[in-house]
């Protein structure tokens, strides 16, 4: 039987072992830089210990909520670092998350020491929570400030960011909500969280490819994203389906199972038909291009792409439809036509490729 927490959390724990080796080997040595490193890879050793705590119960329960509170200290002294530190505001909401989080860290600790002063039925499963939850709005706030105090046309470079992180402090505000209201933590909501925290890894490594001035120099290939984007919606549809396929049988009766494989099979020859579309490649590139890349093309790869097709164009025996085609193939086009200038100031077409002349 599949263990959903280990397996989540060593998505989110590989997502950011990734996205903190291309962070560390693009880091230029400055302030700001070294902040998101150090925030990435406390995350990794977050997913890490709770990945290990799921699947094998090590280290103790007590010993991770000691380091539960690290996740929100990182990323928050990372945002403190990228805000006005001048700013009364940030420096109290900051100030209050580092004390409350060495009380979430202490208490544990000194709990069983202390059992008259810090009795654990009472302290862990309802302070703990409201701790967690201070945490988590601790962050929104810093979040919004971010989004709010940089100038509209900045915030094309941070909102991925802003995006991501918000997306890990909304995911365990609720869940701490839920808790508090419950006094019981969803440990299906628990398992899940790594998964989530592996979505948002993208997020953050676009913002870096967006700020150079952050003092982490990562390049981002356009052919990488669209791989990575293709192989997260398959992913995604492939368990979409799944469930779809699972309530069939349950409710299929006597056919259920008939109609769970029939169902199954339509889907992956949908999905087959989907990725080797060359039509929604292209929308997908173009799509990633507006979206998450300052510039439309990387031009120096283009360039050299265009270049080199046009040189195999001297030994083609058609070269005015190797010329068409070299153009189409760096717009993502299926197919052009080629006019020439006459000299009586006519145009006269002279190739066509892809599309009927």
């Amino acid at each position: 039987m599949i263990n959903v927490g280990l397996s989540s959390y060593a998505l989110g724990f590989f997502a950011y072992l990734v996205l903190g080796g291309l962070l560390l080997t693009g880091w230029r040595g400055r302030m700001q830089g070294g902040l998101l490193v150090m925030a990435v890879f406390v995350t990794l050793l977050w997913c890490g210990l709770h990945a290990v705590w799921a699947g094998w119960n090590v280290p103790s329960a007590r010993m991770l909520r000691v380091i539960e509170p690290i996740h929100f200290v990182a990323w928050v002294v990372f945002l403190h670092g990228l805000l006005n530190r001048a700013q009364k505001r940030i420096a109290l909401v900051a100030a209050l998350v580092y004390v409350l989080s060495t009380v979430m860290v202490v208490v544990p600790l000194l709990a069983p020491a202390f059992p008259g002063i810090f009795p654990l039925g009472d302290v862990v499963p309802k302070y703990s929570f409201l701790g967690y939850l201070l945490l988590s709005v601790a962050g929104l706030f810093l979040i919004e400030n971010l989004y709010r105090n940089t100038r509209p046309e900045q915030r094309w470079g941070i909102k991925f960011l802003c995006l991501g992180i918000g997306g890990m402090f909304t995911y365990d505000f609720f869940m701490y909500a839920q808790a508090l209201l419950f006094n019981q933590l969803d440990m299906n909501l628990w398992a899940a969280r790594g998964a989530v925290f592996m979505l948002v890894a993208p997020l953050i490594g676009v913002s870096v490819a967006r700020n150079p001035d952050w003092s982490v120099d990562v390049f981002v290939s356009r052919d990488a994203a669209a791989h990575t984007a293709t192989l997260l919606f398959a992913g995604f549809y492939l368990l979409l389906m799944s469930a779809a396929g699972y309530y069939i049988k349950e409710f299929g009766g006597d056919w259920g199972v008939v109609l769970q494989t029939v169902f199954l099979f339509g889907s992956v020859v949908v999905l087959a038909a989907l990725l080797f579309s060359g039509h929604l490649r292209a929308r997908t590139k173009v799509f990633l291009g507006k979206h998450f890349f300052r510039h439309r093309y990387d031009y120096r790869q283009q360039w050299l792409r265009f270049t080199d097709a046009l040189s195999q164009c001297k030994r083609e025996k058609l070269p005015y439809e190797c010329v068409v085609r070299a153009i189409a193939e760096v717009v993502d086009s299926s197919g052009g036509l080629l006019w020439l200038h006459r000299k009586d100031g006519a145009f006269e077409q002279v190739a066509h490729w892809g599309v009927s002349g």
